[in-house]
Formats: C-alpha cells, structure tokens, sequence
C-alpha cells in the first residue's frame, strides 16, 4: 500500500521550512520572505513545466517529490524544499 502524501496548512511544518532557508548564520531560522520568495519561483517553474507537457516542450524541471495531480504548485514546491531537494543560493556578501 502506496504511503499517503502529508499536504495542507500544517505540512510541512514553517520552523522546518525556515531552518531550510536560513541564509543568515547567525540566526537560527531563515526569514518568511526568502522562504515565500524562494517557494514562489519553483512554483512558477512547476506551472512553467506542466505547461510545457502539454504543449510539447520540456524546458523546466519536473516536480522532484511525488505529487498528486491536483495538487497545488506551491505544495509540492514546499515539499521539496523540506524534503533538501532544492538548495537556497544566495549572492550575498560571505
């Protein structure tokens, strides 16, 4: 039996999302505008793929988590981000 994919409001948890984007050392948690920033342009480039299958192009990456048809761009872009994979690369100064 095909284990169920935890999604909604509470998964996956936002402390463990915010430790996935800490790009600032000194604190423990990453900001809510890098995570939403961060989640909100691999779920453009989800759409961007699912748009492309059906036009016959495949110029984006396709969803590296299993996910249900219905399922909302922005879910499965936090999935992965919780699940480490995708990696925040920031050009800030070191």
């Amino acid at each position: 039996m095909a284990e169920a994919i935890q999604t909604g409001m509470l998964y996956p948890p936002i402390d463990d999302l915010l430790k996935k984007v800490n790009v600032h050392k000194e604190t423990t948690l990453g900001s809510k505008f890098a995570l939403a920033s961060y989640a909100a342009d691999r779920a453009k480039q989800i759409v961007q793929y699912n748009v492309g299958i059906e036009a016959g192009q495949l110029d984006s990456v396709a969803p590296l988590v299993d996910y249900y048809e219905d399922e909302k761009p922005l879910s499965i872009a936090l999935r992965e981000i919780e699940q480490d994979k995708l990696n925040l690369i920031t050009d800030a100064p070191q």
